[in-house]
């Protein structure tokens, strides 16, 4: 009987160490799959002053008459006009674009909205627009240009529109101190949970935003401010550290 009960209790010792064994290999091999998808995923940005390089600025002249002939007729003057300011104001012709004629009829309706079959008169316009790098030119034509309306000419004008032409070299700068700031915020928070930082596993950058300075606007498809001469150019990049 003591001789049984010897071999019962020793097996029974040898099934629980089984156990405890394959626990502890389970519990290492958890850990380390736990170890190997730790991740933090941060977004860093950066942001770099630019001045414009290129600027477009558009208006259009229109003329209203009885008859269409009349009104091309008054068109006509009207731009030869227009074209004396812009060489008066030093703009050169290369960079000047007339767009196409358009027309109006404007149709004479009754009290319940039915075309009487008279036409009132006719309206016709024309875009103009100047493209340049000389900035200071276009900004200097767009705020002259007020002589035309005081000169009687049915004129309307944009305000002048600032671009940069330099994104694409911007963008490669931008990126890399955006995944800079990105692992400084990754560290931080390592930190305080008592890891480090290992290897990127993802980046993925953003629509590039060009904003007014210092604006804090921005949109998943992308701002474009060309209302102001001087510009931010901001990036955002989201980046994916494994974690020791």
């Amino acid at each position: 009987m003591n001789e049984r009960f010897s071999q019962v209790f020793w097996g029974m010792v040898a099934l629980s160490l089984s156990f405890i064994i394959a626990a502890l290999i389970i519990s290492g091999a958890a850990v380390k799959v736990k170890r190997a998808q730790d991740a933090i995923a941060v977004t860093g940005s950066a942001r770099m002053q630019v001045e414009s390089d290129y600027a477009v600025w558009r208006g259009s002249i229109t003329a209203n008459a009885p008859t269409l002939q009349r009104a091309s007729l008054d068109l006509a003057n009207y731009r030869v006009r227009v074209n004396e300011f812009l060489k008066r104001s030093g703009v050169p012709d290369s960079v000047i674009t007339f767009k196409t004629v358009y027309s109006i009829a404007h149709q004479e309706y009754d009290d319940n909205g039915r075309f009487t079959g008279r036409i009132l008169g006719h309206e016709v316009s024309q875009w103009f627009e100047i493209r340049s790098s000389d900035i200071d030119m276009i900004i200097k034509v767009a705020d002259a240009a007020q002589a035309l309306m005081r000169e009687g000419i049915p004129f309307n004008s944009n305000s002048p529109e600032f671009f940069y032409t330099q994104l694409d070299e911007a963008r490669v700068s931008l990126m890399a101190e955006a995944t800079k700031d990105a692992r400084r915020r990754a560290e931080q928070i390592a930190k305080a949970a008592r890891g480090t930082i290992g290897a990127v596993r993802q980046a993925r950058m953003g629509v590039i935003q060009v904003v007014a300075p210092y604006s804090t606007t921005i949109s998943d498809y992308g701002v474009y401010d060309t209302s102001t001469r001087n510009k931010d150019v901001v990036a955002v990049v989201k980046v994916t550290f494994s974690v020791k």
